[in-house]
C-alpha cells in the first residue's frame, strides 16, 4: 500500500490503536458532524424554538407547568431514538464494509494487527461518532434550559435517565447492525437480515393476533405467550415503545428488566459477532451469501407471513367467507414466494426455480389458516368443565361486589408494562376475584356456561357494548387457569343472571370472596382518607355527590373504617344480592396532597372505592348523617310532599339485530298517561305504590342490578312540592350547603317542583 493510506507511522514498530482510531474516525468524519447536526436540531435548537413560541404567544399551559416538561422529554425523547436507529445504521454499514468488499481486502490483510483488534477499534470507533456528538448536544442543550429559567421544571432524575438508555439503545442498535453485516455477505443481504431483526418478530406477532381477533372474537391478546414473546423479540420494538413513553413523563420509567435484558443483549451480540468475525476465512466474504442457511431463513417467513396477511385480507372483504380467505392466501403466498426468489438472487429468471418452494409455502399457509379456521386446537370451545379448571380469575364486574369497587386514578401509568403481563399480572392489575376453592370454582364456571351465557362472537371494546336495555345481561373478562397447566382467557356475554341465583349466593357467602374484598386488605391503613362525595338512592335524600372533599381525620378515618367492615361483614348474601341499598358514597385514598401552581392539589398515589350503604348499617348511617346532614338519608313516606302521581304506560318493541349474537335493539314508543292520582283523595294507593316501586336512580347505580326486576313498561311519575321540604339545603356538621340537586320545574303559580320516576318491584 502506499504511505498516504497507510494507518501508521512505522509498520515495523506496529500499530499505535489510538492513532488508528483517530485516522477511521477521521476518514468518516461526516457520521459524528450529520449526528451533531441532527443531535443540535433537536436538543437546544427544540429548546431555543419552543421557549421562543411560548414565550411570545397566549397558550393554556407556561414553561413553568410539569405539563411542559412532558412536552419537552417527548420531543426530545422520539426525535433522539430516530436518530439513533439510523446512524447505527449508517455507522454499522460504513465502517465495517470492507466485510463486503474485495478492493480493501489486500490493504486491511497488510495492517500488522491482530484481525480481532482491527474488529474492535472499528467497534470502538463506531460508538464514539454518536457518544460525543451526543454529549456535546446534551451539554449545550442543559445550558440553553438553564438559560431561560427551565430546569427547576425538568425531571431531571428521568432525564439522565433516558440519556444513558439512548447510548445502550445506540450500542445495542449498532451491534446488531454489525452483526448483520458479518451474517451476509453483501449489502442486500444485510438488509434483509436487519429487517428481519428489526421487524419480522412482531410482523408474526401481528399477523397471529390478527388470525386469533377475526376467527375468535373473544380474544385477549395477553394471554397468548407465543404472541407476546414475539413482540417483545425485536430490539427496535422494545426500544420505541418506551422511547413513546416519554409522551407522559409519569410513565417514562424505566423498569430493572429493561436494563438487564439490553445491557445481556448487547454483550451477547458482541460476543457472537466477534466469535464470527475470528471463524471467517478472511476479511471479505465475497458477494455471495456467506451462509447456506441464510436464504431459507428471512425468505419463508416473509413468504408465510404475506400468505396469511393476504388470506385474512380476503376474509375480512369476502364477509367472513372461508373460500376468499383461501383463494386471497394463495395467490399472496405464490406472488411473495416469487418475489421473494427474484429480489435473493437480484435475476428474474429465477421465477422458473421458485415454483416448488412456493407451493410448499401455500400448504404451510393453508394449514396454519385451517387450525384457526376450523378451531383444530380447540381455542374457540365456549364451554369448560369445573372438574378441569384449577383456579378461576374473574372480573369484579361479575360478582358486583356489594359493597362496591376499587380501582385507580392513574389507570394507565403502568401501560408500558402490557406486553410483558402474564395472565396473573393482569388480573392483578385489574383487580380481577380468584377463585380455587371446588364450590366457588363450580358457581363461577356455572354461570358463565348457563344456557343464557355465551362467549361472545364481537369483541366488545366499546362502551355501548357494555350496557344492555334489560339490565340482566353484562361482559366479562374470565382466566381459566386448567390442571394440565394450560390458561384460557375469554370475554364472555353473560346474560340471563337471575337463573344463577344459587351460584351467587354460593359466591358471596363464600370466605374466599370476602376476603379479597379491598377492604379487608387494609386499604385504609397508612393512608390519608377522604369523602369525595355520597349519593343517595332514596326519595328527598340530599344529593351530596358534588359535596368538596372531605378529609378524615386518622381517628375519623379507623373509626369509619372499622365500623363500616364489621356491619358490611353482617349482611347476608341475601341480603348483598337482593337488598337495594340506600346509597353510595365514594372514598379517596392518597399519601400526600401538593398544591400546584394553578391552585389545584394533586394528591399523590390517589385510589378509590365506592362504598354501597345498606339499611342494616346503622352506625355508617348515623356518622354520613352527622357529616353530611340528617336528611341525606331519609326514608320517611313523603306524603306531605307529594303533589301528584301518574301511571305511565310505554311500549318497548326489541328484536335481535343479529342471529349470531345475543344483542338486541330495542325501540322505546308512545307513552301513554293511563291515570293521575290525587294526594287529597287517593291516599292509600299512593302509599302502596310508594312501598311496591324504586327510584329510577337506584336501579341505575345500586350492585346487582340484574338481579332485581327489569325495568318494565309501566312506571310512575311523582311530582313533589319542594317548597313544602324542611329545607331546600341542609348544611351538614362541616358546614358544607349541598342542596337538593334534582330537576325543579316553576309552575304557573310560581311553586318549585321536582319529579322522581319510579318502577315497580314486581
Amino acid at each position: 500500500m502506499t504511505s498516504k493510506n497507510s494507518l501508521f507511522e512505522n509498520a515495523a514498530g506496529g500499530v499505535s490503536l489510538v492513532k488508528l482510531l483517530a485516522k477511521i474516525i477521521r476518514r468518516n468524519i461526516w457520521l459524528p458532524l450529520l449526528a451533531l447536526i441532527g443531535f443540535l436540531l433537536n436538543l437546544p435548537v427544540a429548546t431555543a424554538l419552543i421557549y421562543n413560541a411560548i414565550d411570545n404567544e397566549n397558550v393554556y399551559y407556561t414553561y413553568q407547568s410539569d405539563y411542559f416538561a412532558a412536552e419537552v422529554m417527548m420531543i426530545f425523547q422520539i426525535c433522539s431514538s430516530f436518530i439513533i436507529i439510523v446512524g447505527a445504521v449508517l455507522a454499522a454499514f460504513t465502517l465495517f464494509r470492507y466485510l463486503h468488499v474485495r478492493s480493501q481486502v489486500d490493504f486491511y490483510h497488510s495492517l500488522p494487527i491482530r484481525r480481532e483488534k482491527f474488529f474492535a477499534v472499528n467497534w470502538l470507533a463506531g460508538f464514539l461518532v454518536f457518544l460525543v456528538p451526543y454529549a456535546a448536544a446534551h451539554l449545550l442543550n442543559l445550558l440553553m434550559l438553564g438559560l431561560f429559567g427551565m430546569l427547576p421544571y425538568l425531571p431531571m432524575d428521568t432525564y439522565f435517565v433516558y440519556i444513558l438508555f439512548n447510548i445502550l439503545g445506540y450500542a445495542l442498535m449498532f451491534s446488531l447492525a454489525v452483526l448483520a453485516m458479518l451474517l451476509s455477505g453483501n449489502m442486500p443481504g444485510t438488509l434483509k437480515i436487519l429487517t428481519g431483526i428489526y421487524g419480522l418478530c412482531p410482523a408474526i406477532a401481528g399477523v397471529f393476533m390478527s388470525l386469533a381477533s377475526i376467527f375468535y372474537s373473544n380474544y385477549v391478546a395477553f394471554s397468548d405467550t407465543l404472541t407476546n414473546g414475539l413482540l417483545r423479540a425485536s430490539v427496535l420494538e422494545r426500544y420505541c415503545w418506551l422511547s413513546w413513553l416519554s409522551l407522559d413523563s409519569e410513565r417514562a420509567e424505566l423498569c430493572a428488566q429493561d436494563w438487564i435484558a439490553g445491557i445481556l443483549l448487547l454483550a451477547g451480540t458482541v460476543a457472537v459477532s466477534l466469535l464470527l468475525y475470528k471463524k471467517r476465512n478472511s476479511e471479505c466474504a465475497g458477494s455471495t451469501l456467506a451462509f447456506r442457511w441464510q436464504k431459507p431463513l428471512f425468505k419463508y417467513p416473509y413468504v408465510v407471513l404475506f400468505g396469511l396477511l393476504g388470506g385474512i385480507m380476503f376474509y375480512a372483504a369476502g364477509s367472513m367467507s372461508p373460500f376468499w380467505a383461501a383463494f386471497g392466501a394463495i395467490i399472496a403466498t405464490l406472488f411473495t414466494a416469487q418475489l421473494m426468489e427474484i429480489f435473493i438472487n437480484n435475476d428474474f429468471r429465477a421465477i422458473r426455480r421458485g415454483w416448488r418452494a412456493a407451493f410448499a409455502s401455500v400448504l404451510v399457509v393453508g394449514v396454519l389458516l385451517a387450525y384457526y379456521g376450523l378451531d383444530l386446537g380447540g381455542f374457540d370451545k365456549w364451554q369448560v368443565e369445573a372438574d378441569a379448571v384449577e383456579r378461576v380469575q374473574v372480573e369484579e364486574r361479575l360478582l358486583d361486589t356489594g359493597m362496591g369497587s376499587y380501582s385507580s386514578y392513574n389507570y394507565w401509568e403502568e401501560g408500558d408494562q402490557y406486553y410483558k403481563w402474564s395472565a396473573d399480572d393482569y388480573a392483578e392489575r385489574y383487580n380481577m376475584l380468584t377463585f380455587s376453592e371446588p364450590a366457588n370454582v363450580a358457581a363461577v364456571v356455572s354461570i358463565l356456561n348457563s344456557p343464557e351465557s355465551r362467549y361472545e362472537f364481537r369483541n366488545a371494546d366499546d362502551d355501548d357494548d357494555y350496557y344492555y336495555t334489560d339490565g340482566d345481561s353484562q361482559v366479562v373478562e374470565v382466566v381459566y387457569h386448567m390442571k394440565n397447566g394450560r390458561t384460557k382467557v375469554r370475554r364472555v356475554f353473560c346474560g340471563g343472571m337471575a337463573v344463577n341465583e344459587q351460584a351467587y349466593l354460593t359466591l358471596l357467602a363464600s370466605d374466599e370472596w370476602r376476603a379479597q374484598l379491598f377492604l379487608n386488605k387494609g386499604m385504609f391503613v397508612g393512608k390519608n382518607v377522604m369523602l369525595e362525595g355520597f349519593r343517595s338512592f332514596v326519595s328527598g335524600g340530599n344529593e351530596a355527590e358534588y359535596a368538596p372533599n372531605l378529609v378524615l381525620t386518622e381517628a375519623q378515618s379507623n373509626a369509619f373504617y372499622e365500623t363500616y367492615k364489621r356491619e358490611f361483614a353482617a349482611l347476608s348474601a341475601e341480603e348483598l344480592l337482593k337488598s337495594m341499598p340506600l346509597g353510595r358514597l365514594q372514598v379517596g385514598f392518597y399519601t400526600e396532597k401538593v398544591e400546584d401552581n394553578s391552585s389545584y392539589y394533586e394528591y399523590k398515589d390517589l385510589e378509590y372505592a365506592v362504598l354501597y350503604i345498606y339499611s342494616g348499617m346503622t352506625e355508617t348511617i348515623e356518622n354520613l348523617q352527622y357529616i353530611y346532614g340528617e336528611n341525606v338519608l331519609d326514608t320517611r313516606y313523603p306524603a306531605g310532599r307529594i303533589e301528584s302521581v301518574r301511571e305511565v304506560h310505554r311500549v318497548i318493541d326489541c328484536e335481535q339485530n343479529d342471529a349470531d349474537t345475543p344483542y338486541y335493539d330495542c325501540y322505546i314508543g308512545e307513552t301513554e298517561v293511563v291515570r293521575t292520582l290525587d294526594p287529597a283523595t287517593d291516599a292509600a294507593e299512593i302509599a302502596k305504590i310508594y312501598a311496591a316501586t324504586a327510584s329510577e336512580d337506584r336501579f341505575s347505580y345500586v350492585p346487582y342490578y340484574y338481579m332485581l326486576p327489569s325495568l318494565s313498561d309501566t312506571y310512575y311519575e311523582f311530582t313533589y312540592n319542594a317548597g313544602s321540604l324542611e329545607s331546600s339545603s341542609y348544611a351538614g356538621e362541616y358546614g358544607y350547603d349541598y342542596g337538593v340537586s334534582q330537576q325543579m320545574p316553576i309552575s304557573d303559580s310560581g311553586e318549585t317542583f321536582w319529579t322522581e320516576i319510579r318502577y315497580p318491584l314486581q
